[in-house]
């Protein structure tokens, strides 16, 4: 058992990385199940914020049209905005702070210390590394293969890998082409670090 989690069974569920307080346990394939309960949230009150000891169907939640998916892990500190919206599986490190009106798909991973504005928005199975701040919502597209994701100020996340955006632009070819991608998919990819590297000037 582990932040609330535990090991049920092995699955071949071709998992990425899984991320906890004990881990990581990379590609485990191992499935798990959260034991849900009571969580600490900190939550606006008035201007300021106020610790509350809440679980998903919690009226402090309902009033400040907050909702949390199944699945779903709180670090220590977090601190949720009004109208926020959490999918399935959602994991939230340590003193992650969101604005009001973020959504969260399904899977997304913040680590500790990220911080997203208000009205920020994450597709699904989206993963940010620590002390991230974005004010306004950071570069997702999803590709033919994998998801493209800006990660932090300067790395971008394809896949399972993530690497600076400069290193991506030497190397996406040759990493295309170990990982199996056909010509036409290390074009597409190609593209889309061009275009990443406009947007996140």
């Amino acid at each position: 058992m582990f932040n609330g989690w535990k090991i049920t069974n092995i699955l071949d569920v071709g998992l990425c990385e899984l991320d906890t307080t004990d881990g990581p346990y990379n590609k485990t394939g191992y499935q798990l199940e959260h034991k849900e309960g009571k969580m600490k949230i900190y939550l606006r009150q008035g201007e300021g914020w106020k610790l509350f000891d809440v679980d998903r169907e919690s009226r402090e939640l309902k009033k400040r049209l907050i909702s949390l998916g199944n699945y779903v892990s709180l670090g220590d500190g977090v601190r949720l905005g009004n109208d926020v919206r959490l999918g399935n599986d959602v994991r939230l490190g340590n003193d992650v702070s969101l604005g009001d009106g973020v959504s969260l798909g399904d899977g997304v991973r913040l680590g500790d210390g990220v911080r997203l504005g208000n009205y920020v928005s994450l597709g699904n199975y989206v993963s940010l590394g620590n002390d991230v701040n974005f004010q306004k919502s950071p570069l997702q597209i999803q590709g033919t293969r994998h998801l493209v994701q800006q990660y932090t100020a300067d790395e971008i996340k394809i896949g399972c890998h993530i690497r600076t955006l400069d290193d991506w632009l030497k190397n996406y070819k040759k990493i295309g082409q170990t990982e199996g991608y056909t010509e036409s998919e290390i074009e597409e990819y190609g593209l889309y670090l061009e275009l990443a590297k406009k947007l996140m000037k």
